[in-house]
């Protein structure tokens, strides 16, 4: 009896334990510490942990009091034309950059040297992932602060073109001390984000309801038609077709095929190819192509005739000389006619300059004749016998 009276006694403890430890509220520092975490892990791949974390108000013209000098200002567009902005140290800049280019982020100070757009850049996709895991998880919050839709827009040159490019109301500033591969660098990142949606911007849950309806009605299927040509018929003609009939589509062409929708309307033309061992079409979107009717070959002269030329233009034409062959003769070049004023009167013929004549070669100097040897006398040649006698 003992042992049945402790049990209940050992359960109301037990449940009342758990009731005292049990899970808390989300609350927006809470969402920004676990976006942290997850943002670090999957663009910087290093942990990234969260230090300190702070919320309070601010207006935008007292901003330059609360960021670190000097910094990097990054302004955020969200829905509609409400704006945002973030603050990162150069710590936070080094660490960024280090994980992402070298792997491993440096246990040692960042230099100190002029922070430029593409430290921006190194940093946006960090910011966006952030930005969209603390969209996700504030929804869950009693009073979420506006920041869903938000994402990198571009690197402002200082604090003071931040204040006037954010709203003149108040704004809520998340102060982020920020731990980089446990311990190796530390720093500070600032994001302020207006206190109330903007006019006409969606909330988180809103835009999540957007994206699901946007994401089902684009993953829905879209019937298209291809008609290669469509014709009139009484319906007299219609009932008496049989088998083997010919149907003649006068304004039937390869290169003009409708696609209509389930409508009926015609969306576009095309041209009928085929891809593979398949069927295609290839969307007509600059113009007609050459017209190509079904069943031939012909196709339409693009080019445009040569203009005509006057006579004088064309017997000049015809009395140009071509390309002569080079295994042919030079032949001498005809030397133009003059054209007198006055058609009586002849025009004297131009007389060819003389060519120049080469000078003389200069002979050598001859040498000392030397004397001619005597020829020898021919010899006698005997006679046949009895012609001298």
């Amino acid at each position: 009896m003992r042992d049945e009276a402790e049990i209940p006694v050992l359960r109301r403890k037990a449940g009342g334990g758990r009731a005292a430890i049990g899970l808390t509220a989300m609350t927006p520092l809470k969402a920004l510490r676990l976006a942290v975490a997850r943002a670090g892990d999957e663009t910087l791949g290093c942990p990234v942990g969260v230090r300190e974390l702070a919320e309070d108000t601010v207006l935008p013209e007292a901003l330059g009091d609360s960021l670190p000098e000097p910094c990097l200002v990054v302004q955020l567009d969200g829905p509609g034309e409400a704006r945002a902005m973030a603050a990162a140290c150069p710590q936070v800049i080094g660490a960024a950059i280090e994980a992402q280019t070298m792997g491993k982020v440096q246990a040692a100070a960042a230099a100190a040297r002029a922070l430029t757009r593409t430290d921006a850049i190194m940093l946006a996709e960090f910011l966006d992932r952030l930005l969209s895991g603390f969209a996700a998880l504030v929804g869950e919050c009693a009073d979420p602060p506006p920041v869903g839709g938000y994402s990198f827009a571009a690197a402002l040159p200082d604090i003071r073109a931040a204040t006037m490019i954010l709203q003149d109301a108040p704004h809520r500033q998340f102060k982020i001390d920020l731990d980089f591969a446990n311990g190796a660098k530390t720093g500070v990142l600032h994001l302020i984000v207006p206190a109330k949606p903007a006019a006409g911007a969606a909330g988180p849950k809103a835009a999540q309801w957007q994206a699901t309806l946007k994401n089902s009605v684009l993953g829905t299927t879209a019937r298209l038609e291809a008609v290669l040509g469509g014709l009139r018929l009484p319906l007299r003609d219609v009932t008496a077709m049989a088998v083997g009939d010919v149907v003649k589509l006068d304004m039937a062409s390869l290169n003009r095929v409708s696609l209509i929708g389930v409508d009926g309307a015609k969306m576009i033309t095309a041209s009928l190819g085929r891809s593979g061992l398949m069927r295609a079409v290839r969307l007509n979107l600059s113009g007609a192509a050459p017209e190509v009717k079904a069943g031939t070959l012909a196709l339409k002269q693009v080019s445009a005739p040569l203009p005509e030329q006057a006579p004088d233009a064309a017997a000049a034409a015809d009395a140009m000389p071509g390309p002569q062959d080079p295994a042919a003769p030079m032949q001498p070049a005809p030397m133009p006619m003059p054209v007198a004023a006055d058609p009586a009167t002849p025009a004297p013929m131009p007389m060819p300059s003389p060519m120049p004549m080469p000078a003389p070669m200069p002979m050598p100097e001859a040498a000392e004749a030397e004397p001619l040897a005597p020829m020898p006398m021919p010899m006698p040649m005997p006679l046949p016998g009895g012609v001298g006698d």
